[in-house]
């Protein structure tokens, strides 16, 4: 899930990683990721990322306000948690078909 994209209007790319945190890719606040070969900021909270995005703000990056809004990274109305990693994720899915099957 995006909630942030490069753009005329954001100097963010800002997405859930399915490894269970936000990532702001290509960060200009951080340094180069080895891993990635690329600067990327890994939020693990959503007070995490309201953080990283208030010291953008502070920097001068264009973003929307709604970004810092704490409720947008929280679980929605599927129960989709950026926070759970996807194997994660899959495995508790896994197991509630399971003990919702009758037998």
């Amino acid at each position: 899930m995006s909630y942030s994209r490069w753009g005329s209007d954001s100097d963010l790319y800002l997405f859930a990683h399915s490894a269970g945190y936000v990532a702001c890719m290509g960060c200009l606040l951080t340094e180069t990721d080895d891993d990635l070969d690329a600067p990327v900021a890994r939020l693990h909270t959503p007070e995490d990322v309201v953080a990283h995005l208030e010291r953008h703000r502070e920097a001068g990056h264009r973003f929307e306000d709604r970004l810092l809004d704490p409720a947008i990274y929280a679980k929605d109305g599927r129960g989709y948690d950026p926070f759970i990693p996807a194997a994660a994720r899959r495995t508790q899915r896994a197991e509630a078909e399971r003990t919702a099957q009758p037998g």
